[in-house]
């Protein structure tokens, strides 16, 4: 079997495009989410391109007046892996997003957007996808140790992989660092 790799992500709002929400209540946060993964769902849904419309949605710098600097983090890392590895991404790449699930549920919680950019992932109508496999792990809160379990409880039943990314760019990605090491 070829060598395999990993790519973490902890998803947030910034995979939507949507901008910085310091100052915003968390209701108003809330329902820009929730409208950005309906968008997100319609272009699926209506573009013959599918999940790859999607994807292309989020390299866009200026979709609509809410969005961020583009591409979204996790595009972006997956564009970089595939023009800077000779390596196809398709056969030995797999994408663990890591979202939060508390209980009782936080209307932050990320498992919504997790999901959205699993499907996103997913192959358009010709079979193609970006990535070998996308799996989605949930830790219960924001704690390290909640995010590091989850993280050590998917390896230790995925393949062994030769290398492993995580993506950066928030405090919460800190919280993974211990996984991988793990």
């Amino acid at each position: 079997m070829a060598a395999m790799r990993l790519l973490c992500h902890i998803v947030g709002e910034a995979d939507l495009l949507l901008p910085a929400s310091r100052g915003l209540s968390e209701d108003v946060r809330a329902d820009r989410i929730s409208a950005r993964l309906d968008q997100l769902t319609e272009v699926m849904k209506s573009d013959p391109a599918g999940p790859a419309a999607a994807r292309d949605r989020l390299r866009k710098p200026s979709w609509d007046e809410l969005s961020a600097s583009a591409p979204s983090p996790l595009i972006g890392a997956l564009d970089w892996i595939s023009l800077r590895d000779e390596r196809d991404p398709r056969k030995d790449l797999d994408v663990v997003l890591i979202a939060t699930s508390q209980s009782p549920p936080d209307p932050l919680d990320t498992l919504p957007i997790a999901q959205t950019l699993a499907t996103i992932l997913g192959p358009d109508p010709t079979g193609e996808a970006p990535v070998r496999r996308v799996s989605v792990i949930t830790a219960n809160d924001l704690r390290e140790h909640a995010v590091s379990q989850a993280l050590t409880r998917h390896l230790a039943s995925a393949p062994s992989y030769q290398d492993a990314l995580m993506t950066w760019g928030s405090g919460s990605t800190g919280l993974a660092m211990g996984g991988l090491t793990a």
